[in-house]
């Protein structure tokens, strides 16, 4: 972008911090002027989600609505606490439990998830991250897709099976 407007040769950075880019790359160029590393800096940002189909671009977005609007429900206060480790580790144990590029899998693995650790934690203390933890390499080891992934492959596996048992039968019947 730098070549493009004709700045070259002076120094430019590149900012990628998934659709917090342009807000990011706003704070780091407040940050250098504040600093004194700098007097004047130039942000710009772009918006990719127009490279994708319209329709793909509305389901994201009211998706990421509704989190937005049930996280409300769990945690009404924002704050600097809500970008911990902790917060970003439980979100993708919820979805990988659940089972990863589905809509139903992230709502299983948020619920199955938040009973767990009520329940664990109200039963075993302390105790209750570890057994978390183990719970999550059972379900990575024996369900790698997630539990809604996982039985959506055996549902399909099972009707491919019912298939090829019954192929016989539809030469008899004359039916397909």
């Amino acid at each position: 972008m730098a070549d493009w407007v004709g700045l070259t040769p002076r120094s430019a950075t590149r900012v990628k911090d998934a659709c917090a880019s342009s807000g990011v790359a706003l704070h780091e160029g407040i940050i250098a002027i504040a600093s004194g590393l700098y007097d004047i800096v130039l942000v710009g940002g772009i918006e990719k989600m127009t490279s994708l189909p319209t329709e793909r671009v509305t389901d994201t977005l009211a998706t990421a609505g509704v989190a937005g609007v049930l996280h409300t429900q769990f945690q009404p206060i924002v704050s600097p606490a809500i970008a911990s480790l902790t917060f970003t580790v439980n979100g993708l144990l919820m979805i990988l439990i659940g089972g990863v590029g589905t809509l139903s899998g992230a709502l299983v693995g948020a619920a199955i998830f938040r009973l767990m650790t009520f329940y664990l934690e109200k039963w075993f203390g302390g105790s209750a991250s570890f057994i978390i933890g183990a719970t999550y390499i059972a379900i990575v080891l024996f369900l790698p897709y997630g539990i809604v992934g996982t039985w959506q492959m055996r549902r399909y596996e099972l009707r491919s099976g019912w298939r090829r048992l019954l192929q016989p039968l539809t030469h008899l019947t004359g039916r397909k």
